[in-house]
């Protein structure tokens, strides 16, 4: 009789590229690429700090000009056929059903903004005037900033038409895209765990569900059988205060804060 297979989810039934203890400079899967080994989860990310053993990762909301890569009421905008990408048609500030590009203006949240790298991140639309008209989208390319304007191709068409100057904007990067150690200060969408150190521009493996392990911060290291949420101090956890998200369970106390990692049960990304 056959062993079972080990390996599922978005890499098929093979063997990875790339090992979870295995941080590379080539990029050897799509960013967010699953990966299940029993009941752990990981997903492939890009780092653009290094992330050691341990630390709790974000993407680098600074990109976005704010940790929520929040933009207020009235910020899609008209743009003319052509403008971002030769095949982009021309773009309505307010959207009608069936279109698959937006276009968004900020005077300074988008400055950082280059070509692609919102690539299968999300894009909440959200009507101050009308509660039924929220909807989410996944992003398929955009174009760099230009004259303070970012254009945005969908997956999928736009399902409940907008209004221009009551439709609210949220931006969300890929979640294992331009990963670095995170703090509750500035990253509030943690993303993973590595089980090696990434080093700033190379990719690996960032743990997202089940057993694994966290540095946990000073005064905190009698964490067993605590909620846990983001510290303060970059990569580390806290026991929850209930304000912030929990980012796993404390299994066993560590031994020395900020130093030793203790053993958690992750529930970031099943």
């Amino acid at each position: 009789m056959s062993a079972p297979n080990r390996w599922g989810s978005d890499i098929g039934t093979g063997t990875p590229a790339q090992s979870i203890y295995e941080a590379s400079t080539t990029q050897k899967h799509r960013i967010g690429t699953r990966l299940k080994i029993g009941e752990r989860t990981f997903y492939y990310g890009e780092a653009v700090a290094s992330c050691s053993p341990a630390e709790i990762c974000s993407p680098d909301q600074s990109l976005l000009g704010s940790s929520l890569g929040l933009l207020e009421d009235g910020n899609c905008v008209a743009l003319a056929a052509g403008t971002a990408f030769s095949d982009q048609p021309a773009i309505t500030a307010a959207l009608a059903v069936g279109d698959t590009w937006l276009a968004v203006t900020h005077a300074d949240r988008l400055d950082n903004v280059t070509k692609n790298l919102l690539v299968d991140g999300y894009v909440v639309l959200t009507d101050s005037a009308n509660a039924d008209y929220q909807q989410i989208y996944k992003i398929k390319r955009n174009s760099a900033m230009s004259s303070d304007i970012v254009a945005i191709e969908l997956y999928d068409p736009i399902v409940t038409a907008t209004t221009d100057g009551t439709t609210g904007i949220s931006l969300m990067m890929n979640p294992w895209k331009k990963m670095r150690p995170a703090d509750s200060t500035v990253d509030e969408q943690p993303g993973g765990v590595p089980l090696v150190e990434i080093a700033a521009s190379s990719f690996g493996w960032f743990q997202t569900w089940g057993p694994s392990m966290i540095q946990v911060d000073a005064g905190h290291e009698a964490c067993g059988g605590l909620q846990l949420m983001l510290s303060t101090t970059a990569g580390q956890a806290d026991a929850s205060n209930g304000t912030l998200s929990v980012i796993g369970d404390g299994l066993v106390d560590c031994t020395t804060a900020g130093a030793d990692a203790a053993l958690v049960k992750l529930r970031l990304y099943p």
